[in-house]
């Protein structure tokens, strides 16, 4: 469950993590420690307006997995994810 931005910080159940695309624009949302990551990318391809199979999150420089968490990737508070699109380009026509 994604947890609107009006939750409190404090919650040691939920750590914060922010979305920066290549393009500089930022997206804050709030979820909880031990939910997977599937539910965060989801609410990414909303936000941008892209299917989800076009675009990939990466922590670290590692790409996240959709069944990682926040937990299972040992993230403290909040965190920092690189969101990048990816777009077949048809060479043929």
């Amino acid at each position: 469950m994604i947890l609107n931005n009006v939750m409190e910080k404090n919650d040691n159940n939920i750590c914060m993590i922010k979305i920066q695309t290549t393009n500089k624009k930022n997206l804050t949302i709030f979820v909880k420690r031990d939910e997977n990551f599937k539910t965060l990318l989801e609410k990414c391809a909303q936000e941008f307006n892209i299917e989800k199979s076009k675009i990939k999150l990466y922590f670290d420089g590692e790409l996240i997995a959709v069944m990682d968490t926040p937990d299972s990737l040992e993230i403290e508070d909040e965190a920092c994810f690189d969101l990048q699109f990816f777009f077949l380009i048809n060479i043929y026509n």
